[in-house]
This record gives C-alpha cells, structure tokens and sequence, in this order.
C-alpha cells in the first residue's frame, strides 16, 4: 500500500484521488481501517521525530468519506473504468470472506469472469459473522461488497465446495478455482469458568453479531454441546455473553468482560431444565 501517496492527496484535499489510491490497493479500506492492527504504526519513521501518523484512522476517514457518502456512485464509475477488456476466462473463487472478495476485486479489473462460491448466505467472512456491528458497521462493508459486484463478480450462497459442488467439477467448468475457505476457528477466551464441560465459543452461533441475554438461539458454535444435539423442543437461552478483552478498542467497550458463558435450557413452558456451563 502507497501510504504516503495517499496521505499527500488528502493533504492536497484531493479526497476522490486519495480514495481511488486507498482502494487500488486494498478493496476493502472501510474494513480494514476499523480492524487492523496497524503494526505499520510502529515502522512509521515519523516516531524518530515525535510520534506515527495515524494511518489506520486516515485511510479509515478516507474510506468512509466515500463510501457512505452521495459520492460513493461518482467513485464507483471511475473504479468500473479501469476494468480491462474481457479476457473470456472464468476463475472461481471459494469463499467470499476478505482474502476472496480481494481476489474477486482484482481477477475482475484484470477482465476475467469472476464467480464468487460461499457456503454462507451473504458475503463476507468473518467481517460479516463474526465481528459485532459496533466494530464493524455492516452498511460499511456491504458497501465494499457492492462495489466488488458493479465489477460483474459473481456471487452464488449458500453453497459449500466440496459438499453441495464436487471441486473437480469446477475445475472443469472453470479455468481456473481459487480457494479462500478462510480458517473459522475461534479465539479462546481464557476465563474462570471456560474449561468447564459443555462450554463452547458463540463466534458463529446463529450468523448474527447482537447476540444479547434473553435472546434464543439454536446452536453453539456448530457444535455439540456434551457430545449430544440439543433436544428438540427446547429453546436455548443465553443468560451470559462473553466480551473479551481487547486492547484495539476504546476504553469504554472494555467494561463487559470478565463473565464466561453460560447457556440454559427452557422448556416450552419457560421451566429451566438444564445449564450447559456455568461461571
């Protein structure tokens, strides 16, 4: 990424330049401003003098001002421009979370048929499923997903590779598959009361970020819960929610978390019938 290219066009307020360089090289810069980890702060040379430029939250700026703004159709017409012409090969991708959808972006200005598989119902990966929307507001991303589309990418859900379509077939199909099925595995929480029988991480418990107490869900992390599926009939009530700790974040979304989860069963009736964890 040409960071000081696009430091300079904003500081000329050249606000449509910086983001048409912001975007060239990363197509999802509104994502990426909000969860990076910013290591690039501490190579920053700036910090001999005083401290590192705040790229992250620039190029974050930069992003949004477009992005969510009445100039997000001018932009996407000059984004669509630089397409090359149509090679007349397909490539497909598999997996439209972050590493996929980057693909899709590049492989389409390139000219190539770009279709897009994801066992999910909408694209996105982790930033979608994963990520609560005070972190990640989905407006934002669903945004940079619109403009990987106007590209004339291709998106078929709810559809698993391997599974619902044998991998050799697309590999007949297609001249050519990449595979960015992504790792979904959880960051533990290492709380009192974690190790305990019966207790699962919630990362992608029913695909949605505002998982609150009360609210029912229907499955724990894909899992089982004591080697067994939860009984039919029952409704399964989450009475805690785990926050973790999260040095990225501002000091006031630190104050939920120090509880682990614990999950009830309710019968039809609103009767406790069991506890799958406890703290």
């Amino acid at each position: 990424m040409n960071i000081p290219r696009f430091l300079q066009l904003y500081k000329e307020d050249r606000l449509e330049d910086a983001f048409e360089a912001v975007i060239m090289d990363n197509p999802l810069p509104s994502s990426t401003g909000r969860v990076c980890q910013h290591p690039c702060d501490s190579r920053c040379r700036r910090q001999t003098i005083d401290e590192a430029v705040n790229m992250r939250e620039v190029h974050r700026f930069i992003a949004d001002s477009i992005l969510l703004s009445n100039r997000y159709e001018h932009m996407v017409k000059r984004i669509v421009v630089r397409r090359l012409e149509h090679t007349g090969r397909k490539i497909a991708i598999a997996g439209a979370g972050p590493a996929g959808l980057t693909a899709a972006f590049y492989l389409a200005l390139l000219g190539h048929d770009v279709t897009v598989y994801d066992a999910k119902p909408a694209a996105g990966g982790m930033l979608r499923f994963a990520l609560p929307e005070y972190r990640l507001p989905k407006t934002a991303l669903e945004r940079e997903i619109d403009l990987i589309e106007r590209l004339g990418v291709k998106f078929i859900f709810n559809t698993r590779i391997g599974f619902d379509i044998p991998l050799n077939d697309l590999d007949d199909r297609f001249d050519a598959v990449f595979i960015s099925i992504g790792t979904w595995k959880e960051s533990w929480v290492y709380l009192p009361g974690t190790e305990l029988k019966g207790v699962s991480n919630l990362i992608v418990a029913t695909g949605h970020n505002n998982l609150a107490i009360g609210r029912s869900v229907q499955q724990v992390s894909e899992r089982f819960i004591d080697g067994n599926k939860l009984q039919e009939g029952m409704l399964n009530r989450v009475s805690a929610v785990v926050r973790a700790y999260d040095p990225c974040l501002s000091c006031s979304t630190h104050a939920l978390g120090e509880i682990a989860l614990r999950i009830q069963l309710v019968d039809a009736n609103g009767q406790l019938r069991d506890e799958v964890a406890t703290r």
